[in-house]
This record gives structure tokens, C-alpha cells and sequence, in this order.
């Protein structure tokens, strides 16, 4: 005779869901008016769904945070988007498709904030697409920036952690006062104008570009590392980059060449091939300490 057991209502429930599959990704499409989570598109975005921002009438993120896990398309038909106590979470892939702006409005600065630890990617227009059209909206990264074509712009207040990729065959541009921390990779990064800041900055890689501007600085109060690319990493500016050292300049492959405004309190290591005066060695031409630590690195000061 047949035993029937009863199955609890809980793990019934869990079993038919683990029969179902996972749910269908889901598209949401966002054509005008202020960004309203759950009615908008959800907040936090399931991975697998995806959010169309088009269409060129006016869009806003106005007192309100949206978490991306999944893809936004930000497409090249939309409008600019507007900032007003506005804050993003992005921790899928962001696809800027056209020259855009997130923009600052309102009559006072409030909180904005666009914080990246996944992907914001440009991938298509050859123009400009930019984070803030003024210092309004404060930028957090530790994720990777994915400049594919054109240029991603960011004219906020900006930190890059731990973990931040500058990468694409188009260019990244920094126009404000930004901080490193920790270790970030790039191939195509460019501090335009802004006091830098290095804390415990390590540059793996070797393009680094400072250039415009007459307010251009960088201050590392940690160890900045250059610890990838036989080539040369420029930190010069003819206009007048300043680069303070009050750390450590660790060169542990190929070149530094430093601007001719450089002031060092510090610790320069790899400045020149061991061996006696005479042979090779290359006194600094500021004050600071100077070790050697192998001849397929070098500092170089630039000229003039």
C-alpha cells in the first residue's frame, strides 16, 4: 500500500521555484520624467535585466538612488539626464551609446554621487560623454572605465580605489581634483587640470598623461608604483605640472620621466643603475632620498 508524506508549504513553494528556473530577464525603458524605482524599473536591477534610457525629452534622478546590477543602455536618441540629490549605484554595466551628459541642476549643491565598481563603458560617438557638467556630482570608482570610442569626461569630484581600470581605444579625462588609492591600471588616462592626489597610488601600466591647464598637481603621500610596461610614463606638463613627493616613487619597470616643477621629500627607488659614481649612477637634482633597485628602471627629470 502506497506511503503518502505531507510536504511543508515552505519547501513546497522551493521546490516548484528550483523546478521553474530562474526568472526571464526582464527589459524596462525609461523615456521621460523623474526616475521612480519599482515603477521606473526596479532598484536594485537583476542581473540579467536590462534598463533603455532613450528618447530626448527631459529625464531627472532627482531625490532618489538607483542600483544597477544588471545593463543600463543609455542610448544615443536620449536627452542628458539631470542630477538633483541624485545617486547611482552601479555595479553592472552602464553603456554610454551617444555624447551625453549626467548633469548637475538646481539652484544649491546637494548630494549627487555616480559610485562604479562594475563597468561604465562609452561604446559609441566619437564626441564626449561626461560625468557632471560641473563639480555637482561626486564620482567613486573601483570598477573598470571602458572609453571604447571618444571620450568619457569627469568633471566632478572624483576618488578611484583599488581596483580601477582606464582602458578602451578612446580616452579618459579628469578635470578636477581627484584621489588614487591603491592600486589602478590605464591605458588611456588623462589628468587634465585638478590638484591630484596619490594615496598609496600603484600605476600598473604606463599610460598616464598630464596635460592643459596651468593647476595641475599631483601630491603622493604614499608609494606610487609604476609596476608594468617597458615604456615611459610622462608626468610632464609644459604649462606647468607640479608633482610633490612626500612618499615613495617605486620604478620598478621602464621609465618615469618626471615634470621639471617636481619637489621631493622622499623616497625615489630605481633612480639609477647600482654601481660607483661615475658609472652610470645620476645624482637627483632636488633633495630626497635616491635608491637603485635595477637597471631596467630609471627616472628621468624633464628638460629645461
Amino acid at each position: 500500500m502506497p506511503t503518502f508524506r505531507r510536504i511543508p508549504a515552505a519547501s513546497a513553494a522551493a521546490l516548484l521555484m528550483a523546478l521553474a528556473g530562474p526568472a526571464a530577464a526582464a527589459t524596462f525603458t525609461w523615456t521621460n520624467g523623474a526616475f521612480v524605482p519599482g515603477t521606473t524599473a526596479p532598484s536594485p536591477l537583476g542581473a540579467a535585466d536590462v534598463l533603455k534610457i532613450q528618447d530626448a525629452a527631459a529625464k531627472s534622478f532627482s531625490n532618489v538612488s538607483f542600483n544597477n546590477g544588471g545593463t543600463v543602455n543609455w542610448q544615443a536618441s536620449s536627452g542628458n539626464i539631470g542630477f538633483n540629490n541624485g545617486n547611482i549605484i552601479n555595479k553592472g554595466v552602464w553603456d554610454a551609446q551617444g555624447d551625453r551628459v549626467l548633469a548637475f541642476f538646481g539652484c544649491t549643491v546637494a548630494t549627487n554621487s555616480f559610485a562604479n565598481s562594475g563597468i561604465f563603458r562609452k561604446s559609441a560617438g566619437s564626441g564626449i560623454t561626461q560625468i557632471s557638467n560641473s563639480a555637482g556630482i561626486a564620482f567613486t570608482n573601483s570598477g573598470t572605465i571602458d572609453a571604447q570610442t571618444g571620450t568619457i569626461v569627469l568633471n566632478g569630484s572624483n576618488t578611484f580605489n583599488t581596483g580601477t581600470v582606464f582602458t578602451g581605444a578612446g580616452g579618459v579625462v579628469v578635470n578636477r581634483a581627484s584621489t588614487f588609492s591603491g592600486e589602478f591600471t590605464s591605458s588611456n588616462l588623462n589628468l587634465a587640470a585638478g590638484v591630484q592626489t596619490g594615496n598609496a597610488a600603484v600605476l600598473n601600466g604606463q599610460a598616464l598623461e598630464f596635460f592643459g591647464g596651468t593647476s595641475n598637481s599631483f601630491t603622493n603621500n604614499g608609494v606610487f608604483k609604476k609596476t608594468s610596461g617597458s615604456g615611459t610614463t610622462s608626468l610632464t606638463n609644459p604649462t606647468g605640472l607640479t608633482f610633490v613627493n612626500n612618499g615613495t616613487v617605486d620604478v620598478q619597470v621602464g621609465t618615469i620621466q618626471l615634470p621639471g616643477a617636481f619637489s621631493n621629500a622622499g623616497t625615489l627607488i630605481g633612480a639609477a643603475c647600482p654601481g660607483p659614481p661615475g658609472a652610470g649612477q645620476r645624482a637627483p637634482p632636488r633633495a630626497g632620498l635616491i635608491k637603485s633597485r635595477r637597471c631596467a628602471a630609471s627616472w628621468s627629470p624633464a628638460t629645461g
